[in-house]
């Protein structure tokens, strides 16, 4: 986060959402730093990273008009030498996050804090702490579950085990809220500025103080049985009790690492290929739409750039690499993941008659076989077989 700012009260921050409607069970991992590659946790009082759920509301832009620049301290409320769309209509909104608050929960500069927060219109509520989190761990999972107006927050630091921290119980949220990622840092720069002077602008000095790069952000609905009622019977750890572990609850399989399977593509079949990346008239040609076949002219059979999923002139890359004395060689093509009907076989010979497998892929699952194999990317992916 570059610039100090904060989610408080009225004052409002950065927020990357989408718009959700329903019930949802929210998952991310978190991994937290401080800025400029500096160790440990971060220093600067009230500095977070996390998720946040929020209602929406009907401006987006603080900005006066006219605007004098953000040196300009206006009054407030207007006095008729500018107007802007921003006023005090209540803020309503929860989060967890992971960073740190102050000295009072913690001063060991190795040991990351979490903080659990909701604001009903504009009154924020909060509370932070350190149970269950070990010295030097700055990985954190995050998930929020919603059934109706309760919201559940689990943390998971490193890989301990799942923490049922905090349930509110939150009617001011609406059925279609925003969901998404926030940071904010160094409260102390901005404690004195004016809530719509803090919200229009992006102060400058101070000490922002907090990198947040979060691996995935996992949203889906959850299991039939995870209702109001089920998220109101089950025990959480709140601001002052023990802690309370998902895994000794009735919901324990169906929440935590078991609510949060990332998104399997559907697969498509040689036809659904064809549908979409041929043209009619090409498609009623036999010649054109045979796996053989070369519908975009490339040089590549069509079920070569089916099963790579592109159309490259070069979808097969061989490389032999090292020193003599310990020559690997390389082979590099993209895979299409969603490709089905396929088994997808690497293979090596010495004499072009005994065939030994080195990696084989069925229906577009993760390849598997003797060489060293690796894999980048998501739908399409680039891999990699290495043999001596």
């Amino acid at each position: 986060m570059p610039v100090a700012s904060t989610w408080y009260n009225s004052r409002t921050g950065s927020l990357a959402f989408k718009e959700v409607t329903g019930d949802f069970v929210a998952t991310v991992r978190l991994e937290a730093s401080r800025r400029n590659g500096q160790p440990g946790r971060p220093t600067s009082n009230y500095t977070w990273a996390g998720m946040m759920v929020r209602a929406p509301r009907a401006l987006s832009n603080a900005a006066p008009v006219p605007d004098p620049g953000p040196g300009v301290v206006l009054p407030w409320p207007p006095d008729g030498s500018y107007t802007t769309e921003w006023n005090y209509q209540p803020e309503n909104y929860l989060y967890l996050a992971s960073g740190y608050g102050t000295t009072a929960t913690s001063g060991n500069p190795d040991l990351w804090h979490f903080e659990s927060k909701l604001t009903t219109n504009s009154m924020s509520d909060f509370y932070g702490g350190i149970g269950g989190i070990p010295e030097n761990e700055n990985v954190t999972h995050l998930q929020i579950v919603r059934a109706g107006q309760a919201f559940m927050l689990l943390r998971r630091h490193g890989d301990g085990t799942w923490i049922l921290q905090e349930r509110y119980t939150a009617p001011n949220l609406p059925a279609t809220v925003q969901l998404g990622l926030t940071a904010y840092t160094d409260y102390n720069s901005i404690a004195g500025l004016h809530d719509f002077h803090h919200n229009r602008i992006a102060p400058t000095g101070g000490n922002p103080d907090i990198v947040g790069d979060f691996d995935f952000f996992r949203i889906q609905r959850p299991h039939e049985a995870i209702t109001q009622t089920a998220l109101q019977n089950v025990s959480v750890t709140g601001p002052f009790g023990a802690l309370s572990q998902l895994a000794d609850t009735a919901v324990a399989s169906l929440l935590g690492d078991n609510a949060h399977t990332p998104y399997e593509p559907p697969g498509e079949t040689y036809d659904d290929w064809m549908t979409a990346h041929l043209t009619p008239s090409q498609l009623v040609h036999p010649a054109q739409a045979d796996p053989s076949g070369d519908a975009d002219g490339n040089g590549v059979p069509n079920g070569i750039d089916f099963v790579t999923g592109g159309s490259s002139i070069l979808p097969v890359q061989i490389e032999i690499l090292g020193p003599p004395e310990a020559r690997i060689v390389r082979l590099t093509l993209n895979r299409n993941t969603a490709a089905r009907g396929v088994t997808l076989i690497i293979e090596s010979t010495t004499d072009f008659i005994t065939w030994t497998p080195l990696a084989t892929s069925v229906d577009g699952a993760d390849p598997t076989g003797t060489a060293s194999i690796s894999e980048t990317g998501d739908l399409i992916r680039t891999l990699q077989v290495e043999v001596p």
